[in-house]
């Protein structure tokens, strides 16, 4: 595949836009970046060794999330997947040459020699040959804002691979620390897919060179070479220090000594043969900065496999992630648009949490709010690891099309501070200054209210690619239905329609029972030995054939991961949660009293009590396998006006009471504002939500016209105001007004809208700030008077209306004494009105007649046993 034919999504500088405020700060931040900037800017940077060698890796502004404890435990030994005491891959020539990545001021790209030499060793792993591919082309062409021989990190050199601007062959652009000009030249293959390692998961990293080759690892190495020790060519750091260096490591000895203790990694070096051991050296397991950060490459098409790869995010994990706080799902949709009739083959997402979850659906049309025309699906996407993966989709598409994903991780055991974060591509002057084309990426937490990525305080693009032939033959797609299974346990695969075929030729690798056979499945494989499994798969159609080749595709292993997305469920008492098991073949749950079944992979919880219990799931597989997991079920009360129709009368004296949004639902149909700005009149915030936890009220319009509402306390909520004959009719062509946030600085909902009196309303309140639950204070006048009557009324006392032509509504609420004196006196201190009420119970009413008196200001003195409360009063 030439560059020139690869199809990149349009990409327009975004016109200026005016944007809602952001109350979230949604990026999950790496700190040993922020620190990089710090001392890059006060130029303590340190960038070679006291003995010249060039470092180079520059941390990344993002973090992979769901690291475990670093491996400075007694258990990192080589225990599991049945490894070796001691691999070495340079013992089966797995490993390339040692190279020199230079010194000076340009040389410090160890993170493009590191890359290069994973790629090199995989490539041999799956029995290619011996290739040489460019550093310098990697180094000249990532396109980041750091320049040349600067440093890199795994996401910066991940994404020069994955758009296809490389890799390419040494011979065709050499090394040269003298040359920054970047030469574009076509790729020698395609390399789709990256996995980035839980940082100092030493298990996961000797599980990825025992089955895939040398794996790219950041360390830190002291300039000072004090971690050195050259009597046994060893290193061990033991500081605080963030990365600075990027290394390969290509095996481990469980028996090396080092200074940190027994055990070390076998690890290729940039600085030449001469440095070291031939270039290697020893780092001890205990060091507390190797493999902090680490990245793979499993995956290579050749260059004919496809014709055009669509994308925005051409500098992809650019600079943070986009989270949806109090959730594990989000969802994200991409358009693009294909010139001709294509075959669309595969579907391209990228995961910062281990363990992601992805369904995909294909459309061929969006009206802005509904997704129509289903192309094609898959659901149940499992990520091991973080990193970019495909998933074979096949589609035909002319014209413009639509790719929606939904993301889900597992929920903690407190959802409230769960988030689930998008990884995108965003502007960061220091990193990365990427195009971001408005109106083709949108994302929602719902999948049906979108929020278009390039409206907001920072646009970005999301990370969602697809990949298309013009080929009208056949393609050799295929998936299995699992790809970790037990040994012993079958595994079904499935030829994925698309062209014709007449012809099936499969391979299912080394321990398949049976090993080869035809047709298009779904074939039910068993394999007897643990281990990775290469698949391959040849289709054919009188004569036109395709071949696909999937190394290490299935991992077969003697235990299971059995797992429910959610690890709690808070579920209002009488609905129902569905709750979905990953993992195994057969499933029981238990207790199963408040379950529609106890068996199956889908069940649903319907609590018939409010409380807290515990449902545990048991999972099994063929081979013997087994597994569990834990859920928490949480059944609450919602609040008495959580239904539409069960809406609270209101009338307008003020202070109305204190309410609560907390454990609050959504009804299906219920209406929400459209999501615009902030402080424009009739919508609420963009990027908020929408309807999640709404409480309903219901008033009549007051004889004023007017109806005033504000909340009380720090609480950040939304508005809205429906004009509805009952609660089956209320709908957005009822709507009246809105609002999420009085003014740009202060966030409670403050809205004064005209009504019809006697007409019936509803009053819709709902947590804004991304889904907020609280408690707050709501006040409803029939005035439009400012906020100096809201502040008055927090005592309790309230006149309404104010000013008024007559007559004066005085409503008490927290009567102390039982008694209350009221006094009204003109500005000449003459008491004009007057009266004493008793055996009250803790709230008053009253009204005041000023009919016979002029206009002007008065004022009002309220007697509660001790307490004295003042108002000013104005007759019109």
């Amino acid at each position: 595949m030439k560059k020139s034919q690869i199809i990149l999504a349009a990409l327009f500088m975004a016109t200026s836009l005016s944007f809602g405020q952001n109350k979230s700060s949604w990026m999950i931040p790496n700190p040993a970046f922020e620190k990089y900037l710090e001392l890059k800017r006060t130029g303590s940077w340190s960038a070679t060794t006291v003995d010249g060698h060039s470092l180079g890796y520059l941390p990344n502004p993002v973090t992979v999330r769901d690291n475990p404890t670093p491996a400075i435990l007694p258990d990192y030994k080589s225990t599991q997947d049945t490894m070796p005491s001691r691999f070495d891959l340079r013992d089966s020539s797995l490993v390339t040459s040692v190279k020199d990545q230079g010194g000076g001021d340009a040389g410090g790209n160890c993170t493009m020699f590191a890359t290069m030499g994973s790629l090199e060793s995989r490539w041999l792993k799956t029995g290619l040959d011996t290739f040489d591919l460019s550093e310098q082309n990697l180094a000249a062409c990532h396109g980041y804002e750091w320049t040349y021989g600067e440093g890199a990190n795994e996401f910066i050199c991940s994404a020069y691979l994955t758009r296809f601007d490389g890799p390419t062959l040494e011979t065709l652009d050499p090394y040269n620390t003298s040359v920054h000009t970047c030469a574009e030249l076509d790729p020698i293959a395609l390399i789709p897919e990256v996995r980035w390692l839980p940082g100092f998961d030493r298990q996961a990293l000797k599980k990825a060179i025992y089955y895939h080759g040398a794996v790219f690892v950041s360390i830190h190495y002291t300039p000072d070479n004090s971690g050195f020790r050259d009597s046994d060519d060893t290193y061990y750091y033991d500081g605080t220090d963030y990365p600075n260096h990027a290394l390969l490591v290509c095996g481990w000895d469980d028996s090396k000594a080092t200074a940190g203790g027994t055990g070390a990694w076998i690890v290729k070096n940039s600085w030449g043969p001469g440095w070291a051991e031939n270039g290697f050296v020893h780092v001890a397991y205990q060091d507390t900065r190797i493999a902090s950060e680490m990245a793979y490459f499993p995956v290579r098409w050749d260059v004919s496999e496809v014709d055009s790869i669509y994308l925005y995010d051409h500098f992809f994990m650019g600079y943070k992630t986009i989270g949806v706080p109090g959730s594990n799902s989000v969802y994200e949709l991409a358009k693009f648009t294909a010139p001709q009739e294509q075959v669309l083959t595969r579907v391209g997402i990228s995961a910062i949490d281990s363990m992601t979850y992805f369904d995909i659906e294909i459309y061929d049309d969006f009206s802005g709010s509904e997704l129509s025309g289903l192309l094609a699906s898959e659901k149940g996407f499992i990520t091991e690891y973080a990193g970019y993966y495909t998933v074979d989709i096949p589609a035909t598409v002319n014209g413009d099309f639509y790719i929606k994903v939904k993301r889900s991780i597992e929920g903690g055991s407190d959802p409230a501070n769960d988030t689930i974060f998008m990884p995108v591509e965003i502007y960061n002057e220091d990193y990365v200054n990427p195009v971001i084309e408005p109106d083709v990426n949108w994302y929602s937490s719902t999948g049906n209210l979108w929020f278009s990525t390039s409206e907001g305080g920072s646009p970005f693009n999301l990370t969602i690619r697809a990949y298309t032939s013009n080929d009208t033959g056949p393609r050799a797609l295929f998936k299995a239905n699992k790809l970790s299974a037990c040994v012993g346990s079958d595994v079904e695969f499935t030829f994925q329609e698309n062209d014709p075929v007449t012809s099936w030729t499969w391979d299912f690798g080394q321990g398949a029972s049976p090993r080869d056979t035809t047709g298009p499945g779904p074939h039910y494989i068993n394999y007897s030995s643990v281990g990775t499994k290469t698949i391959s798969l040849i289709v054919d159609d009188a004569g036109v054939k395709d071949t696909l080749v999937k190394h290490d595709y299935i991992h077969i292993t003697d235990h299971i991961n059995v797992t429910v997305l959610e690890k709690k469920i808070t579920i209002n008492l009488g609905d129902s949660a569905r709750m979905i098991a990953y993992g195994a073949d057969d499933y029981i749950w238990t207790p199963s009293t408040t379950l529609s079944s106890g068996s199956g992979d889908t069940v649903y919880v319907t609590p018939t009590d409010v409380g807290d219990y515990s449902i545990t799931l048991y999972g099994s597989s063929q081979g013997g396998c087994t597994g569990y997991d834990y859920i928490d079920i949480v059944s609450v009360n919602p609040p008495l006006n959580d239904n539409m129709c069960n809406a609270i009368l209101i009338t307008p004296v003020g202070n109305v009471g204190t309410y609560s949004n907390i454990y609050g639902t959504t009804q299906p149909g219920e209406p929400q504002p459209p999501g615009t700005h902030c402080v424009t009149d009739s919508t609420w915030c963009a990027n908020e939500d929408g309807a999640v936890a709404t409480i309903w009220f219901k008033f009549y319009g007051p004889a004023s016209g007017i109806a005033r509402f504000e909340s009380g306390g720090a609480w950040d909520n939304q508005i809205a105001v429906y004009q509805a004959d009952s609660c089956i009719n209320i709908g957005l062509g009822g709507l009246v007004g809105a609002n999420d946030d009085e003014t740009a600085s202060i966030y409670p909902a403050k809205l004064s809208v005209q009504v019809i009196p006697e007409f019936k309303y509803f009053l819709q309140v709902d947590g804004s700030g991304n889904t907020q639950e609280g408690t707050f204070i709501l006040y409803f006048y029939d005035s439009p008077t400012g906020l100096e009557e809201l502040e008055d009324a927090l005592d309790g006392l309230s006149v309404y209306p104010n000013p008024a032509r007559d007559i004066f509504h005085v409503r008490m609420q927290g009567v102390e004494s039982g008694r209350i004196t009221l006094q009204v006196y003109n500005v000449k201190g003459q008491l004009v009105n007057q009266g004493s009420y008793s055996d009250l119970g803790s709230e008053f009413y009253t009204r005041i007649d000023l009919s016979d008196y002029p206009a002007g200001v008065y004022h009002m003195q309220l007697i509660d046993g001790e307490r004295i409360l003042h108002r000013k009063i104005v007759r019109e």
